[in-house]
């Protein structure tokens, strides 16, 4: 005689909202946006289709979530070291990279999503768009501080600094992902510390 399926647990809407969260991180981050499937998400939460629907209205929807959430906490983890009036953009990103070398689903993540976003019509176009827009000018004014305190040459070209920055971290997740063997950390540091001892 067949098992009837598990009982299903109920949560809060912010903690069933974070589960949800979760498991489409591990979905999305494995296969995409298009390959990832909302039946699938669904079951692995626990709910119906219809009710994860109740917390995310599309699959875009969801996606837009998951990114937004990851971008948050990435911001956070910067903030943190700009917190101190002394921290630098080299242990700011050197900080973040430590965090991300630890969580291979959160770059898998923003490495296959930032990929198919190529495509116009990809729901996180606009994201990335906005996500490098920012990101490049943050940088460079946190670069442009830097460079106030002497820390950096006054010569410096701050947007092609911040440009080459992402492009290094960019390239160094590939190639993690790839091989786990590759060490991230190192190389940033390197970078920076030549950056810095430019001065």
């Amino acid at each position: 005689m067949p098992q009837p399926p598990p009982a299903r647990r109920r949560l809060k809407p912010g903690a069933r909202r974070r589960q949800i969260l979760d498991v489409a991180t591990r979905e999305i981050a494995a296969s995409g946006f298009r390959g990832a499937s909302l039946a699938e998400i669904a079951e692995n939460v626990g709910v119906s289709q219809p009710g994860l629907l109740h917390h995310f209205p599309s699959k875009a929807a969801l996606l837009l979530a998951v990114l937004e959430q990851k971008s948050a906490e990435d911001t956070a983890i910067v903030d943190e070291v700009f917190a101190d009036a002394e921290g630098t953009v080299g242990q700011a990103i050197t900080a973040l990279v430590e965090v991300n070398q630890r969580d291979p689903e959160r770059i898998r993540l923003y490495t296959v999503t930032a990929a198919e976003s190529i495509d116009a019509g990809h729901p996180a176009h606009d994201f990335y768009l906005r996500r490098y827009q920012g990101t490049r000018a943050r940088l460079a004014e946190r670069l442009a501080k830097d460079r106030e305190r002497g820390r950096l040459p006054e010569t410096l070209d701050v947007a092609e600094v911040a440009t080459e920055i992402l492009a290094l971290l960019d390239g160094l997740q590939f190639q993690w992902l790839l091989d786990p063997g590759v060490d991230m950390t190192g190389p940033v540091r390197a970078y920076f510390a030549r950056l810095y001892g430019r001065t």
